[in-house]
């Protein structure tokens, strides 16, 4: 797939040679939540677990190698490459999909993952993104999510806000290496932004604000949402807020 507009060239420019800085998104490891995470997954109903925004399949692999039946998707046809020609002892499953038109039937997937994926989504895809995530998770399955943070003091030499498109200056030293996330929509989020953004269909079960692996200067949200059974659905609308898990 290649890029339809502005918002998609940094992901491809991500896996084609040229770029003088790697993308950090491979150092970071797996989410602060991931244990948590697998414990509520692997004691709910097995099935398919599908990794949106799943880049070169390293995070893709960890969920297969602890068991489950891992799926990535991505817009990158260059990152779906170097993924599929990785051998992992799992080897995950891939394909090439918008997460805003996932090739998924109704309730087929157990679990979902979206690692740094929807904090880059504008105004438009932010909720066709979330109807198909809530169309193909079956009733009780969870998501996690990592995010980015109001927090942050920058992202890479540009100013942080709640939602704005990067625009490279080459000007300005912090930002040497990074031409190729001009155009990039970054969207950051504090606690209310969170309870806000995933009110409607889901319980938010634990929202934890993290130190970045990578970058001192910047922190990340991890959130794990449960979409529930229907009989309980109105009910746990009414209460998520004074249930939700928080460590700032």
């Amino acid at each position: 797939m290649k890029p339809t507009n502005t918002a998609d060239r940094p992901w491809h420019l991500s896996y084609q040679g040229g770029c003088s800085q790697e993308t950090s998104w491979s150092q970071h490891g797996m989410p602060y939540l991931f244990p948590a995470f697998l414990d509520l997954v692997r004691s709910s109903t097995p099935g398919v677990h599908l990794d949106v925004g799943c880049g070169n399949g390293v995070k893709t692999a960890a969920f297969a190698a602890a068991g489950l039946q891992a799926v990535g998707v991505d817009i990158s046809t260059d990152a779906l490459i170097s993924a599929s020609q990785t051998s992992y002892v799992q080897a995950p499953r891939y394909a090439c999909a918008r997460g805003e038109a996932l090739p998924f039937r109704d309730q087929s997937i157990a679990s979902i993952s979206d690692i740094l994926m929807c904090t880059h989504l504008d105004e438009v895809a932010w909720p066709r993104y979330f109807r198909e995530i809530r169309r193909v998770l079956k009733d009780g399955g969870y998501v996690v999510l990592v995010l980015f943070s109001m927090a942050d003091l920058h992202f890479h030499g540009h100013p942080v806000s709640r939602r704005y498109t990067f625009r490279y200056d080459p000007a300005n030293p912090t930002m040497l290496g990074f031409a190729h996330y001009h155009g990039m929509v970054n969207v950051h989020f504090d606690l209310a932004d969170i309870q806000t953004a995933f009110a409607n269909g889901f319980d938010i079960v634990e929202a934890v604000q993290v130190q970045h692996p990578v970058y001192t200067e910047r922190f990340l949200w991890n959130v794990i949402l449960h979409k529930p059974m229907p009989s309980v659905r109105a009910s746990s609308t009414a209460t998520h807020s004074s249930s939700t898990a928080t460590h700032e």
